[in-house]
């Protein structure tokens, strides 16, 4: 399994290491204070991690990370998407007026390359399992630059296989007369925590539960909800650095607000 992926690693000096996890490929190289880091994706997948190579990175250059003091030892961790993802559905989804609902959507995560200096955990780069392109969501003045993701939103709390992606469980609790329609869904997984999760096929990636109540009016209410997935027999492999003030949303009712959480 991929999830073995994620451990400390010794990097010799002046030696190129070559990574392929699924599309992903990324070379690095130490040389003396200053790493060397680049990464493309391919079209077909493949797998072989960290093994020294001689040929140079192809179709993609070399970023400096300059880090002084930094030891040769390496650690690769998965992490969240620095900005809000908007998941698509290829179809139009309504909660009906005075129903809860539960769903879940699965966000790609990023792998996280980091190392040691001065006793402290540097990040030196952050490459994307899948790319996904950037976008900017709702009206002009109130929306937000986001990444967009095309993917199939599941009713239920739906759990499936796959080393790449966190799952988000988003419950929807609809107290308005009308049912509640979207097609797209802005889910703040840079506010979120990643969990290692078991489950019935081995481990999985799960995420907070993103709370979502939707009154008259077009009012909405967003929480991100880390208390119960802490609470219960997970190991946190991610944290968020964003504050407990950022983990709540409210957003009310005013048309402009609306568009920013479903592009409606």
């Amino acid at each position: 399994m991929l999830m073995e992926l994620f451990n400390y690693y010794t990097i010799r000096e002046n030696i190129t290491y070559n990574c392929r996890i699924e599309y992903l490929e990324f070379w690095l190289k130490k040389i003396s204070d200053e790493w060397l880091i680049a990464y493309t994706h391919n079209d077909k997948k493949s797998e072989n991690y960290f093994h020294e190579v001689t040929d140079k990175p192809v179709n993609t250059e070399w970023t400096r990370v300059i880090s002084e003091n930094s030891s040769g030892r390496i650690i690769l961790k998965p992490a969240m998407p620095d900005k809000p993802v908007i998941v698509q559905s290829p179809e139009e989804i309504r909660i009906l007026e005075k129903q809860k609902s539960v769903i879940t959507v699965k966000i790609p995560i990023n792998y996280r390359l980091a190392t040691e200096a001065n006793k402290e955990e540097k990040i030196l780069y952050e490459f994307p399992s899948e790319l996904m392109s950037k976008t900017w969501f709702g009206e002009l003045l109130t929306g937000m630059v986001a990444y967009s993701l095309n993917t199939k939103i599941l009713a239920g709390s739906i759990f499936q296989p796959g080393d790449n992606y966190v799952h988000c469980r988003i419950n929807i609790s609809n107290t308005a007369k009308k049912p509640f329609v979207f097609r797209k869904l802005s889910v703040p997984v840079n506010n979120m925590n990643i969990y290692e999760t078991k489950n019935k096929g081995g481990k999985i990636f799960t995420t907070d539960n993103l709370l979502i109540d939707y009154a008259d009016d077009d009012k909405i209410k967003m929480t991100v909800d880390d208390i119960e997935l802490k609470s219960g027999n997970n190991k946190i492999v991610y944290e968020t650095q964003k504050s407990i003030q950022d983990k709540y949303i409210l957003i009310k009712g005013v048309t402009s607000f609306i568009k920013t959480v479903t592009g409606m």
